[in-house]
């Protein structure tokens, strides 16, 4: 996903960092002023400006300070340390390399990044640099499939990679092979967020969304055959019966608020399936009792 910076938002995190304080050389503290502002402002554009950015920051540590850096980094730039170690490791192998005109159409940061780290083998650089040149760039995942080839790591199909990433229960493994594979910004439009909420698992009423190595995985959540309207249930199972609680009171042999009671969720949790007089006993949809009729 493409760096999304707001200028004013910055600027303003800007006009707050005390330079006079927090930088004590004058011509340092000169500099950093100007360099922060190319440094925001470059994260939002083209690949070409972020590697400037990222130039900027590798003069700024050999400059300042190593307490003076962080603070600056993180207060004037609005950049994590980690993501100043990314652009700066980035910019110092495209400047050795000599192919920063190469990466002009690259418009994903997370394949410059993948490119441009210690444990990328120089083949997989050389496939990727030569897309590039072709005018077609490979995405993150081609790179992160390339790595993996290149590392002896057998390919994976995608419910395999489903089943490994989510650690999946035995009920749930037959809806790997539903699974699809989604960004963060769908995610965040699934949900009706703007930003994502904490945490490697979202659910709404009908999906749950895990996260994976790319982005997260969407599972169709599969309603139990009991919540299901009749005529569905009766098609899935002929013999079930939907009755009202009065009605199974009778067939069962019991009161009906005996059956509610049994019925209710925490029974259900505590003592799994209900079967009595031959039945298989459930809570239906619309305050009805599903029959089944077990041999």
């Amino acid at each position: 996903m493409n760096e999304i910076v707001d200028i004013q938002a910055v600027q303003s995190d800007l006009d707050g960092f005390d330079y006079d304080r927090m930088i004590s050389d004058p011509d340092d503290r000169e500099w950093a002023e100007t360099a922060a502002g190319f440094i925001t402002f470059g994260l939002g554009q083209a690949v070409v400006k972020v590697l400037e950015a990222g130039n900027l920051l590798i003069e700024a540590k050999q400059r300042l300070a190593h307490g003076e850096y962080l603070l600056w980094v993180e207060q004037a730039c609005g950049l994590k340390p980690q993501r100043a170690a990314e652009l700066a490791q980035a910019a110092a192998w495209v400047q050795m390399s000599d192919i920063a005109g190469t990466l002009d159409n690259v418009s994903d940061l997370g394949v410059l990044f993948l490119l441009s780290a210690k444990a990328t083998t120089e083949d997989v650089r050389q496939w990727a640099l030569e897309r590039c040149a072709a005018g077609d760039p490979p995405t993150r995942r081609e790179v992160q499939e390339r790595k993996r080839k290149a590392q002896g790591r057998p390919d994976r199909t995608l419910v395999q990679e489903a089943l490994s990433a989510l650690k999946l229960s035995d009920e749930a493994r037959e809806l790997a092979a539903k699974a699809q594979h989604i960004s963060t910004r769908q995610l965040m439009d699934e949900l009706g967020v703007e930003e994502l909420p904490k945490g490697k698992e979202h659910k709404t009423s009908q999906y749950t969304f895990c996260k994976n190595g790319t982005g997260w995985w969407k599972f169709p959540i599969e309603q139990p055959v009991e919540t299901l309207p009749i005529q569905i249930q009766q098609e899935i199972s002929p013999q079930i019966q939907a009755v009202s609680f009065d009605r199974a009171a009778q067939i069962l042999g019991c009161a009906a608020a005996s059956i509610r009671q049994r019925l209710s969720p925490k029974q259900v949790s505590e003592k799994g399936t209900w079967y009595k007089n031959g039945y298989r006993v459930t809570k239906g949809a619309r305050g009805l009792v599903n029959l089944e009729p077990q041999p």
